[in-house]
């Protein structure tokens, strides 16, 4: 006993230690700051008073310099956006950046010594003398601030509206890990030090200013906004149009004003202004408190009839935020009508600027997430830059309780309902875009761990993980703990670190301490893991229980439903089971805790009286597959479900097998027209098993076409990202000898992508093999076998993208070589117009005796030397002058002009560029290439270097699909062959058509980003 409260003694004391530990500094700033419109300025000086709560003397203050940010290509901030495909700071023209200057920090009048380093987005203040702990500095700057053009991130302007945000001197936080210093970057936001902000702006007097804060002796002011809220509302009762294109900027007044505003416990400062704002003023009474809070709606003509409703949104806001987190701690909240970069939407204490929107749910789902950043981000200061779930992703989730709290009917956002019905969007919730976006990566392995840090994620996964998933986790959690538990949890939460900064250990603690639950699965797994939620419904039956008595002769037998259920991951997730009856009211609800592998459930009594047993009927867990979470109560096939057939497709239900359906029409010179159906189980969702059928009838042999495939997908947890075992076949014509002959093509093949821990960052690698059988109906049958392996490397960017292939093919028909195909592109603009090079190198390991089909070709490999048919073409033995024969393949040589020469057994190396020209629809091409030939004379033969070449103009009506070349000038030795082949001007003009670009089955995969 002694030992039991000597243990209780020490963990006390410990704890205690813990939390005493814990400290912030308080930062007070005040700055005096002018803006100049017609040069887009900030002139200002500020005073810091720095107090430092730490147990550490600080020789130093790291002080952020984020204007700096947009100042050239080698900040952090240009590099991030590069990676992630934003070009427009990499290409601003000089006018167009920012920066922050006229820097000269001082305390008690004596300069302060600065130290930067290559990050110029934030600078070491050395201090004179070192501040002790409970000691207080005054630091002052005078400071000039170039603002950039407002389409690279927040901080900017485009005309004369003004996005004033992160810019101006700001310490750095430093707590119990050190400094938090932090470049600023658009993707992941920051983390600042709690105090008080009095700022005073001078700015022309027709501005109308949206800021953190509350006017102080500012009655004129206010005065004039009552009047403008006045006449905003005569207009919009008056039924009056209001001209939408009409956006342009008064001229500034040459009277100028000074607005002060003050606020206590914020971490930061931001104000916005335009000339153009309309303004309507609202109150919405604290659910608490009762205390009144002023609301304020700023916008312009742009959407001026969605925004009529803007202070019923924000007055929603505030409320529900209050009711389930706690009450609005501030006077004021403003939300004004902005041209943001940075999102739909960007949040700072007590205002918000929003985006162009489009419709007025999207402008109400909006204004609801930015106000209730207010809570996360403003009063719950965690680092948003290292956990930003803390913040985006409960904030994301509060945003989609209050949204379906306004609108319990509403479904899919953004989708009319019909449409939703009709690609099965209908089945979710008005958080089911959280949903859709976090499967989308989820089911291909492309997700990232919630806990990484905000600039490690791919541009996908940031909305994917840090909103949706996060978002849809703390539903699910709700729908686990239930209402009341969860808000004392979240109240709990709010009351304990209000105007602090919490960690994620922080609120791990208080949820588990109020919830009295093991709550690992999720602040562990569901937080810090990749680890997916999927549990599958394998058995529904009636067991016994033998219940022996002690005073009977005989034992009692109890019958009970038992449930088998499997968990086909790793996260012990709880799980909630539904009984629904044939009405589909609810008969049972039961939860049970989470496990591994495979379980049997004893069922409530009630699931006698239950048709269907559904696992998270309300669809409230981010379950990875729904289709295998229900199963009858009676009949034979228990987890039969009925055959739907949907044209095109679209999202998978559970209540039925889906296999969607559309018409196909296709074309070659041999087949001709060719009419079919196209059967497949694909949709905008992957799937472990994809199968396709294509039947079609080929009027021009009046014969069956077509092709077919099925592939089996699986997702390891270390080496690989994925790994696919696929079975396809294809038949269709081409033109024999003689007649139209049919050819067979049957292809086993495995693709293998490897695991990559930084997603953003590090190349794509994969490989792939295949086993090929052709089959050739001619004269004869005649059947080759192929093997392939190709191993190819892809970065990860858009201004200088670059491939490497190594493919190896290999064939008892004396077939042995290797390749290498690298690619490397040079974008100069941000229409991503560029200049290309490609480079093949080919060798023969065992040269062919009996084929010429198996040699290097300068042009690649057309219709008839596409031996593998691997490509598709629509005259694929078409010969000259047949226009079809014009068509080249993008493969070997890679030559536009269509020639014969330069074929080898041997090898071939071949240099091809494509250049575009910026503003004209057509760019240039030019094509080298060297390979080995035999000079034969009387009584020798030697051995000789070969070259070609060949120059024109390149059309790209499509990029990467339909592009034409028109060669202008070629080498002597393709000049000589073309005109002993009386291939004139008009003929030698190439196409490349790349139909596997448009395969809709891959279009679904590429269009979602990871």
């Amino acid at each position: 006993m002694k030992t039991f409260f000597l243990i209780l003694a020490l963990t006390i004391i410990s704890t205690h230690e813990i939390f005493s530990q814990y400290f912030q500094q308080e930062v007070n700033t005040t700055i005096d700051v002018r803006l100049n419109d017609l040069d887009h300025q900030l002139s200002a000086f500020e005073t810091i008073e720095y107090t430092n709560n730490s147990k550490d003397t600080l020789a130093f203050i790291y002080f952020h310099l984020w204007p700096n940010a947009y100042k050239n290509n080698k900040t952090q901030l240009a590099q991030h956006l590069n990676e992630g495909g934003d070009l427009n700071l990499h290409f601003a023209e000089a006018e167009d950046r920012g920066f922050i200057d006229s820097l000269d920090f001082k305390s008690n009048g004596k300069e302060l010594k600065l130290e930067y380093n290559e990050n110029i987005d934030y600078v070491k203040v050395i201090l004179n003398k070192s501040l002790a702990p409970s000691k207080t500095i005054l630091i002052t700057t005078p400071f000039r601030v170039k603002i950039p053009y407002g389409n690279i991130s927040r901080l900017g302007h485009l005309g004369q509206a003004y996005q004033l945000t992160q810019w101006f001197p700001k310490p750095a936080v430093y707590d119990l890990n050190g400094w938090n210093v932090m470049p600023y970057l658009s993707q992941g936001e920051f983390y600042s030090e709690y105090g008080s902000y009095d700022v005073r702006i001078t700015i022309p007097e027709n501005y109308v200013v949206g800021a953190t804060g509350d006017l102080v002796n500012g009655e004129k002011e206010l005065e004039w906004l009552g009047k403008k809220d006045l006449k905003t509302r005569e207009l919009i009762n008056s039924g009056k149009q209001i001209d939408l294109d009409d956006m342009e900027h008064p001229k500034s007044s040459s009277r100028l004003k000074t607005l002060h505003y003050h606020q206590e416990n914020v971490h930061d400062f931001a104000f916005f202004a335009d000339k153009r704002w309309h303004v309507l003023k609202g109150e919405v009474e604290l659910p608490y408190s009762k205390r009144k809070v002023t609301t304020w709606a700023m916008f312009t003509n742009n959407e001026f009839h969605l925004w009529k409703d803007a202070i019923n949104y924000l007055d929603s806001s505030i409320y529900y935020y209050s009711l389930w987190t706690g009450d609005y701690p501030y006077n004021q909240v403003t939300a004004v009508d902005g041209a943001l970069t940075a999102g739909a939407g960007m949040e700072y204490p007590n205002v918000t600027v929003i985006g162009e929107s489009y419709n007025a749910s999207a402008l109400e789902q909006v204004i609801i997430h930015e106000v209730g950043h207010n809570w996360f981000y403003g009063i719950l200061g965690s680092n948003e830059r290292k956990h930003a779930w803390m913040d985006e992703g409960i904030n994301s989730y509060t945003e989609n309780r209050t949204t379906e709290t306004l609108h319990p009917k509403a479904g899919f956002p953004m989708f009319p309902s019909n449409i939703s019905r009709k690609i099965g969007l209908s089945q979710y919730k008005a958080r089911g875009l959280h949903d859709l976006l976090y499967l989308a990566n989820a089911r291909r392995n492309y997700d990232q761990a919630i806990e990484t840090p905000s600039p490690l994620f791919t541009p996908t996964n940031y909305g994917a993980i840090i909103y949706s998933k996060t978002a849809i986790g703390f539903d699910y959690l709700l729908a686990y703990l239930g209402d009341s538990l969860f808000n004392e949890c979240m109240h709990t939460y709010f009351n304990e670190w209000k105007f602090k900064h919490p960690q994620p250990k922080d609120i791990k603690a208080v949820f588990t301490t109020v919830s009295k639950k093991n709550l690992d699965w999720f602040f562990g797994d569901y937080i810090n893991t990749t680890k997916k939620i999927d549990y599958e419904i394998l058995k529904f039956g009636i067991s016994h229980d033998t219940l022996i008595q002690y005073n009977s002769i005989s034992d009692t037998i109890a019958a009970f439903n038992e449930l088998t259920v499997k968990n086909n991951t790793g996260l012990k997730s709880p799980i909630s089971i539904y009984g629904l009856n044939k009405k589909d009211s609810i008969v049972f609800v039961q939860w049970e805790d989470g496990f591994l592998g495979k379980k049997k459930i004893k069922l409530n009594a009630k699931a006698n009286l239950a048709d269907r047993i559904i696992l998270d009927y309300n669809m409230d867990s981010p379950e990875l597959d729904r289709t295998n979470d229900v199963i009858k109560t009676h009949g034979v096939f228990k987890k039969a479900k009925p055959i739907r057939l949907k044209l095109l497709g679209g999202i998978e239900n559970r209540k039925y097998n889906t296999v969607n359906w559309s018409p196909v029409y296709g074309w070659n010179n041999s087949d001709k027209s060719m009419l079919g159906i196209s059967f497949y189980n694909t949709s905008f969702l992957e799937k472990k098993t994809e199968w396709l059928l294509i039947p079609m009838y080929s009027f021009g042999n009046k014969s069956l076409t077509g092709l077919g495939s099925i592939t089996q997908k699986w997702f390891p947890k270390s080496f690989a990202r994925k790994i696919d075992l696929g079975y396809s076949i294809n038949s269709f014509s081409f033109e024999g000898y003689s007649t139209n002959t049919k050819w067979y093509k049957s292809k086993i093949e495995s693709n293998l992508e490897f695991y990559r821990k930084k997603l953003r960052t590090k190349a794509k690698q994969t490989l792939h093999l295949a086993y090929i059988s052709i089959v050739e109906e001619q004269n004869s049958i005649k059947t080759t076998n192929y093997f392939n392996a190709s191993y190819k490397v892809k970065n990860k960017q858009i201004l200088k993208p670059a491939s490497l292939e190594v493919d190896y093919n290999y064939s008892f028909e004396n077939l042995n070589t290797i390749n290498l195909t690298a690619k490397k592109r040079f974008n100069y603009n941000l229409d991503l117009d560029g200049i290309e090079f490609r480079l093949f190198t080919g060798k023969t390991i065992q040269q062919n005796k009996y084929s010429n089909k198996y040699n290097w070709r300068t042009s690649g490999k057309t219709g008839r030397y596409d031996y593998k048919y691997e490509n598709i073409f629509l005259g694929r033995s078409a010969t000259q002058p047949n226009f079809l024969s014009q068509q080249i393949g993008n493969s070997d040589g890679g030559f536009k002009t269509y020639t014969n020469t330069g074929s080898s057994s041997d090898w071939l190396i071949a240099l091809n560029t494509k250049i575009d020209l910026p503003k004209i629809p057509f760019g240039l091409f030019a094509d080298f290439s060297l390979y080995p030939y035999t000079l034969v004379s009387q009584n020798s033969k030697t051995s000789k270097i070969g070259n070609n070449y060949d120059l024109g103009v390149w059309i790209p009506i499509k990029k990467d699909f339909i592009e034409l070349f028109i060669p202008l000038k070629i080498s002597k030795n393709i000049e000589k062959e073309l005109n002993y082949r009386q291939i004139n001007f008009w003929q030698r003009i190439t196409f490349i058509i790349n139909f596997k670009s448009m395969n809709p089955f891959k279009l679904i995969d590429q269009s979602i980003p990871y």
